[in-house]
């Protein structure tokens, strides 16, 4: 069976993109390009909701042109619809996934769990993958949970116990993640 890769770009749509999180996408799609483009339909979802410059894409579309880049209409968070938002951002992602990836087997990669300017949400019709990158806030919760969320942030890590598989990106993170 033919198998389909979506990953969640948006975290490329943020300023993230500028740092640590974005260039460490950057490398994995490079990687993902290389490697397995050939043998996976490779598919980056960026939001027509968010804020993008269009130079990204076409820097996108340079560097990595064995993946296809997906732009969906997604509900992003606001103060009015948070709770509806997150339904039917969940029902689009199941919508387009089932529309545009007929008869594959799907995975999909949620790459950032703690940006808010976007939903973290798995489709239900997919082998459901995760990217970590760091416990910082919450082992540092005292001097550094005023900048989160507390509900946004500590609901989402639901989405780790959703996981089929959970990438961390260093041993440190792995570790941290097994022991708290």
């Amino acid at each position: 069976m033919k198998r389909s890769l979506i990953i969640d770009g948006q975290i490329l749509q943020t300023d993230a993109w500028h740092r640590g999180m974005g260039k460490y996408m950057l490398q994995v799609l490079e990687e993902l390009n290389r490697n397995y483009s050939s043998k996976t339909e490779i598919a980056l979802l960026l939001n027509d909701r968010l804020d993008f410059d269009q130079t990204r894409v076409e820097t996108l579309n340079y560097l990595f042109p064995d993946i296809k880049i997906v732009h969906w209409d997604l509900p992003v968070p606001d103060k009015n619809t948070q709770g509806k938002g997150e339904k039917q951002y969940k029902k689009r992602l199941n919508d387009y996934t089932d529309k545009l990836f007929p008869g594959t087997e799907k995975f999909y990669l949620l790459t950032a769990l703690f940006l808010f300017d976007f939903f973290a949400e798995f489709p239900d019709n997919c082998h459901k993958l995760v990217m970590f990158y760091d416990l910082t806030p919450l082992l540092f919760w005292k001097d550094l949970g005023g900048y989160f969320p507390e509900g946004l942030y500590m609901k989402r890590f639901s989405r780790l116990y959703e996981a089929d598989h959970v990438f961390a990106i260093s041993e440190t993170t792995r570790r941290d993640l097994l022991d708290i």
